[in-house]
């Protein structure tokens, strides 16, 4: 967890995940800026390569952000951000990502979720950071990760309160150039968007039950009544 830079937050009453303190704070207060979730992060990418193509790798980081000052003050492309990185390798990122989603999934497969409910809050700050990552194909564990969080009854209540900023950090996803990044972002995002609400049907489990019980009671005889009709009449 520590391979990420410090001053990530989540503002609760927003709901999005913050990046930049000062700049949030800036829109809080009204400020003519972008909403954390709204400013693009990929071009990140295109200044890294670029500084990567033309000097060094001592010099890479130094001529990234002298590329970013250029394109974004000078040339007026506002869209531009650094995606800081603490981690340069891009396979040492996606390796730690993949142990922390192996680690999620064998802890569920023992029946032993509530271990990593101390932990719950960094490991979404953890993984929702890594959408904003260049590399594909850690976009893509994380949002597998994020599915599996999703789906797994456990982390219900903890999904839940991080919901609407995960929908929201994966939707830049879905503007992605490989189509299997974004096929990635479309199953994470539903499972971020059905996560269930115990709390409003927890009055009604057993009516719930009941209604589904003769429903599939009904559902089954009507099934098989037609059936057994439309057999009738095909062969008579």
């Amino acid at each position: 967890m520590q391979r990420i830079p410090s001053g990530l937050a989540y503002d609760e009453d927003m709901k999005v995940f913050v990046y930049d303190i000062e700049s949030h704070d800036a829109y809080r207060r009204g400020k003519a800026v972008e909403r954390q979730d709204k400013v693009a992060a990929p071009s990140y990418s295109l200044t890294h390569s670029l500084a990567y193509s033309l000097t060094s790798y001592s010099l890479t980081y130094l001529l990234t952000y002298l590329l970013t000052y250029l394109l974004t003050y000078k040339m007026g492309v506002t869209s531009v951000i650094v995606h800081n990185v603490i981690e340069p390798a891009e396979e040492i990122r996606l390796l730690a990502c993949s142990a922390i989603r192996q680690l999620i999934v064998r802890i569920c497969q023992l029946d032993a979720a509530s271990v990593l409910h101390p932990y719950f809050h960094e490991i979404v700050m953890f993984l929702q950071f890594q959408l904003r990552d260049p590399f594909p194909e850690l976009k893509m564990e994380a949002c597998e990760a994020i599915e599996y969080l999703a789906l797994n009854e456990s982390f219900v209540t903890g999904m839940k309160y991080f919901a609407v900023a995960l929908v929201r950090v994966v939707l830049p996803v879905l503007r992605h150039r490989h189509a299997k990044v974004r096929v990635a972002a479309v199953t994470a995002l539903k499972a971020c968007m059905i996560i269930p609400d115990a709390a409003k049907v927890k009055g009604a489990l057993l009516t719930h039950s009941l209604a589904y019980s003769l429903t599939y009671s009904l559902t089954h005889s009507l099934t098989h009544s037609l059936t057994h009709s439309l057999t009738c009449r095909c062969w008579h």
